[in-house]
């Protein structure tokens, strides 16, 4: 899977990890199931002791959205979001990932259902911080859609704060042998660190 390398390079830190998956579209994972699924992961988790409690939660690309709509009105979170995408309205708009919006929310529009219904419905209650990391050269991602997201953010009353990493590309960011890993790493440190961690970090 695309995380396991960074998974790996976080344990090899020290950091607790789990690294929740969902099910693919064509086994029954589209919207919003994918998301049922994420939430019920995170929910299992924090079952499992203080140490999954209060983690920093981690979402790239397209995960950022099921992130945010697994939180959303569940209590506040520690948020690192690795170049998301996860205002669909916009994504849709700009075609990011050539058509993989309408793809995931197939069944829902179909069924007479709009894309702004898939949105995540994110406010600051359920959020204690959020840094957003951008790959400054990101294929995957424009940039337009980073500063709407942005705005659209801060319109729900959530400021996140936003670190550019200049020359990187859309899987850079999760690559541990790429320098623009380094930026997310010291970002993750800075979130856990906020956090107590008995036993460890997480």
């Amino acid at each position: 899977m695309d995380l396991e390398p960074l998974a790996c390079a976080l344990v090899e830190l020290g950091y607790r990890v789990a690294v929740v998956e969902y099910r693919p579209c064509w086994d029954g994972g589209a919207w919003p199931t994918a998301v049922h699924d994420c939430r019920d992961s995170l929910r299992a988790l924090a079952s499992q002791g203080e140490h999954w409690e209060d983690a920093v939660l981690v979402g790239h690309s397209a995960g950022a959205h099921l992130l945010l709509s697994a939180v959303a009105g569940s209590g506040a979170a520690s948020m690192l979001l690795l170049a998301p995408v996860a205002e669909l309205e916009r994504a849709a708009a700009l075609d990011v990932g050539k058509g993989a919006v309408a793809g995931f929310l197939a069944a829902h529009l179909a069924s007479g259902g709009g894309i702004a219904d898939a949105t995540p419905r994110i406010t600051a209650r359920d959020v204690e911080s959020v840094t957003v990391v951008a790959a400054g050269c990101d294929q995957a991602v424009p940039a337009e859609l980073t500063d709407h997201q942005q705005l659209w953010l801060e319109s729900q009353g959530v400021p996140a704060r936003l670190v550019q990493v200049a020359g990187a590309r859309h899987m850079h960011l999760v690559n541990p042998d790429r320098p623009a890993h380094r930026t997310v790493l010291r970002e993750l440190a800075e979130l856990a660190s906020r956090i107590p961690a008995p036993g460890g970090r997480r």
